[in-house]
């Protein structure tokens, strides 16, 4: 059985708790709602339509002011009035002519217009033109492309733009419901009215992120990633969609796509160190904090000595360690040699933000140190950066707590004990499963009535189950005592049964004291050479059999086990009859009791 360290845990709690982490994604960017909440009609810029050299203007002219008065009957919109116009144009040393739509969007921005009509026509037959339209947010660049009309008068080419312009509103409309529904957290609702507004226009980047938005938040990964590649693909400075894709290609577990969208990300916004710890909070909250790792230390390249960078690379180094860590040990397989290599990564990291530091050094960084000194065969060291930083900071509960598990790994039995003392002093809100600690120290030092109180009182605090204290108890006993003090090895297990709240650590309990007490009824039998003897012997044996008898939940799970028994249980019903008939071990139907420790049970004995 493989013994767990109880509460040498690092303090990876902090990382979103230093004030330089966890923005929240993006939502989409603010919609042209077909009215203001206000009631206000949205204001659109419709110049005349542009024209090749040798073109007459006065049609494109003439569409711009029909189109103009069929917008201003609507309740939602209206046009900038042509003086409006004139006057910003003056102001701003505009050229009417030189109009183009560039020029609009950025003369609609300066005069607070949301939306703008570019058009622009040449000459088709018989004396028509073919006229070009789009309506674009002057701010966020989002178009509606109307399609290609043919008209000889001025009034129809208006007429046809002004009809797709009226389903332009019923996707505004749609859309601006949908980012509603996002920002109160109904992602179906929002979801259903963002593909509403595609249907109108695909090609619209706001309604696709909002889809995505909708779909991450609905689990919905891989086609919120689908979104949002589309989304980048229509607009790829949309940096919103990166990072978001960044998360959820995080989300899906796949680290290399959710680094190279981030990346993608921190070029279109390069910022402040700040701006690269976000985002690495995001990709870290996401799964990804060795993606978080790399995105940091790219920002020593401009600033090596900054102690944000130094302190969240620390973070997040440690904490792609306990990923890999958590994973093997989920998957039953050793801790991989990378995760022993980050979390000297950020022991690295740590040890320079505390040597800039120095005693001004975040506690929660030292006590890290330590723990990493000691998990790592540095223990010496993290002893003396213990007794330096609890001097300092006398009072600080995870300090001592961390300071006694290095004093604890170096054989200071007694000093760490007393650590412990202090920590549980310190610790008034109850952080730290001291108790849990001292009890587990106890038992490997065979202390088992001091452990067993300590391990009730944690118990009581609620830092461990009855389940960690029976697991501790059964494991300490089959590792320490099987071999060598088979004895003591059932006071642990007898423990471990008071402890236990399950029926299979139970019955895992009542078989190894079963396989105890079986090969003392063996080495009784091998040895009797009177009746009296051989009954004592049987005796024992039908102690173990109880013992097998109450195993069952164990056993129906371990194969090798269970077969242990029903052999091992044969012969003590050949032994028992042999006995009863006035004979010994030699007129046992088997002819020899089994060999224990040829056992699977033994076997497994060895490895734990």
């Amino acid at each position: 059985m493989q013994l767990r360290r109880i509460e040498r845990r690092l303090a990876l709690v902090v990382m979103f708790g230093l004030g330089a982490a966890g923005l929240t994604l993006g939502t989409p960017a603010q919609a042209q709602e077909p009215a203001a909440q206000t009631g206000s009609r949205m204001r659109i810029l419709v110049p005349s339509l542009e024209h090749a050299k040798g073109v007459d203007d006065a049609f494109g002219k003439n569409v711009a002011e029909a189109l103009r008065r069929q917008i201003d009957k609507l309740p939602t919109h209206v046009s900038v009035p042509k003086d409006e116009l004139k006057e910003s144009l003056r102001k701003f040393k505009i050229d009417e002519k030189d109009l183009d739509c560039i020029k609009s969007r950025q003369l609609a921005v300066q005069i607070s217009v949301e939306l703008v009509m570019c058009g622009s026509y040449e000459p088709a037959t018989a004396g028509s033109f073919k006229v070009t339209s789009s309506f674009i947010g002057a701010k966020t660049g989002e178009t509606f492309d109307v399609p290609a009309v043919t008209a000889a008068k001025p009034e129809d080419a208006a007429s046809q733009i002004f009809g797709a312009f009226e389903k332009y509103v019923t996707q505004l409309r749609a859309l601006a419901i949908c980012q509603q529904y996002l920002g109160s957290q109904q992602w179906k609702s929002a979801l259903d009215n963002c593909n509403a507004a595609l249907a109108v226009n695909s090609q619209s980047a706001t309604a696709l992120y909002g889809r995505a938005r909708a779909l991450m938040e609905m689990d919905s990964l891989g086609a919120a990633l689908d979104a949002l590649r589309g989304v980048v693909k229509i607009n790829p400075m949309h940096s919103e969609a990166l990072r978001t894709a960044g998360v959820v290609a995080a989300k899906m577990d796949s680290s290399a796509l959710s680094t190279e969208f981030f990346r993608q990300f921190l070029e279109l916004n390069p910022g402040a160190a700040n701006v690269r710890i976000n985002l690495a909070a995001d990709a870290t909250k996401a799964g990804n904090p060795e993606g978080a790792l790399k995105m940091v230390e790219e920002g020593f390249k401009a600033d090596a000595a900054n102690t944000d960078l130094l302190l969240f690379a620390g973070h997040w180094a440690l904490a792609a360690s306990q990923k890999l860590e958590a994973a093997a040990q989920k998957a039953g397989k050793d801790k991989p040699a990378k995760a022993d290599s980050l979390a000297l990564v950020a022991l690295g990291y740590y040890a320079k933000l505390t040597t800039l530091k120095d005693t001004a050094a975040d506690p929660v960084v030292v006590r890290n140190m330590i723990l990493i000194m000691t998990a790592h065969k540095q223990a010496a060291q993290g002893v003396a950066l213990g007794a330096k930083y609890t001097a300092i900071r006398h009072t600080d509960a995870g300090l001592w707590s961390a300071y006694a598990d290095a004093l604890e790994a170096e054989g200071q039995v007694p000093r760490a004990l007393a650590a412990l003392d202090s920590a549980t002093a310190y610790d008034t809100k109850g952080d730290f499963s001291t108790y849990a600690k001292r009890g587990q120290w106890l038992a490997e030092r065979g202390q088992l009535g001091a452990a067993r109180a300590s391990l009730q009182e944690a118990i009581k605090r609620g830092k461990i189950t009855g389940e960690d204290a029976a697991g501790l108890l059964i494991g300490v006993g089959l590792r320490d005592h099987l071999s060598k003090d088979p004895a003591g090895a059932l006071e642990y297990l007898a423990a471990g049964r008071e402890f236990a709240t399950s029926a299979e650590t139970r019955a895992m309990a009542a078989y190894w004291t079963g396989y105890i007490v079986f090969q003392r009824g063996s080495a009784a039998a091998s040895k009797a050479k009177t009746p009296e003897a051989r009954a004592g012997a049987v005796g024992i044996f039908h102690e173990a059999q109880g013992y097998f008898d109450n195993a069952d939940a164990y056993l129906a799970s371990h194969g090798q086990a269970r077969a242990t028994v029903e052999k091992w249980t044969a012969y003590i019903k050949e032994y028992t009859k042999a006995v009863k008939a006035g004979g010994g071990t030699e007129k046992a139907a088997s002819g020899e009791k089994p060999d224990a420790t040829k056992s699977p049970a033994a076997a497994k004995k060895k490895k734990s």
